[in-house]
């Protein structure tokens, strides 16, 4: 079952729009063997949006908050509508 830890490894890299999110950080989200791909990402939208992520901020010595949930769902659909680019220019 995908869980918050697995889904922090990911999301700086969607909010910041990081060319770096490959394959083997993929491999790191744990699953269980009834999961579904269209489960897995249910789980991972779900816990993405409704979650507060937070960064710890060495101005201030504390946590903050990184993206509310629009900014979260902005860059959630930016990156899902570069899966599909991407998807569809490999199929060319």
């Amino acid at each position: 079952m995908i869980n918050q830890r697995n889904v922090e490894r990911l999301y700086q890299l969607i909010i910041e729009d990081d060319e770096r999110l490959c394959g083997s950080q993929w491999e790191d989200l744990v699953v269980c063997e009834y999961d579904t791909p269209q489960s897995i990402l249910n789980q991972f939208i779900n816990i993405f949006l409704n979650n507060t992520f937070r960064e710890f901020d060495e101005d201030i010595d504390a946590f903050v908050s990184v993206a509310n949930r629009e900014e979260r769902k902005e860059a959630l659909i930016k990156f899902f509508e570069t899966v599909v680019k991407d998807l569809k220019e490999d199929k060319e």
